[in-house]
């Protein structure tokens, strides 16, 4: 077990004690930290040395490069012809930064599959150690009523896995079917973060109903930007943080 695995195992341990005690909410990472960035090796448009050095401009301490799954690859090349060309992302096994002290972590942003709550969790056949695990309907929904059900059975199947649920109350991914009470219980049931997506809150795509239950009664969440451009970078999620100032969940 390395020490980043090691070091959201604590981190995890740490935030149990805080709601046990509190009942607050958590949120995990403040704006200099990023857990969700897309890269050529799915469907962003920046190369992870780009993504790093942009990183480093904006004074960024920690960055998570998070590609979607091999699932949701197929179907971007076969249905919208987006073909990853970052290369065997099996060489970032052996990635260092040589550009400046940007800490970076890689990631896979995973699909749920079916009703059985099968996932796909794996990026160029390899399954990486953070996983963020999302419903997005375009892929291969065929009965969206049945949203819910796919994602809570794939976080019964998966727990252990899965370190974040991905924007569970997007108008874009399945708008009213996705049922956020439930789906709140099981990840806080299994110590899963949720994630306040800034991509989604930023172009009115969040159902306000939706989003402040998660933030009133998840346990932990992220806040992350889902970037598929250096440009997504640059506001840090600044929207997000004010939003979360409102709520008197960031100081």
């Amino acid at each position: 077990m390395n020490f980043d695995v090691l070091r959201v195992y604590f981190v995890g341990i740490l935030n149990r004690f805080i709601f046990s005690y509190i009942k607050m909410t958590t949120i995990v990472n403040d704006q200099n930290s990023d857990f969700h960035i897309h890269s050529v090796f799915s469907d962003g448009c920046a190369t992870v040395e780009e993504i790093v050095q942009y990183a480093w401009i904006l004074n960024m301490k920690e960055i998570a490069i998070t590609d979607h799954s091999d699932h949701a690859t197929n179907i971007l090349k076969e249905r919208y012809g987006i073909i990853p060309c970052g290369g065997g992302r099996y060489a970032l096994n052996h990635w260092e930064n040589v550009h400046n002290d940007v800490k970076v972590t890689f990631w896979v942003e995973g699909d749920v599959l079916n009703e059985d709550g099968d996932v796909c969790l794996t990026n160029q056949n390899i399954e990486w150690n953070f996983i963020i695990l999302s419903v997005h309907w375009n892929w291969y929904l065929s009965a969206q009523e049945t949203a819910t059900k796919w994602l809570l059975n794939a976080i019964e199947r998966y727990h252990d896995k899965i370190d974040v649920i991905g924007h569970p109350y997007n108008t874009h991914e399945l708008w009213k079917y996705l049922e956020i009470e439930p789906i709140v219980e099981l990840a806080n049931k299994y110590w899963i973060t949720l994630e306040f997506n800034h991509w989604t809150f930023k172009w009115n795509k969040a159902i306000k109903e939706k989003l402040d239950y998660m933030l009133k009664n998840a346990k932990n969440v992220y806040v992350n930007s889902d970037a598929h451009s250096l440009s997504s970078i640059k506001t840090k999620r600044q929207e997000c943080y004010d939003y979360l100032k409102e709520m008197w969940l960031w100081k």
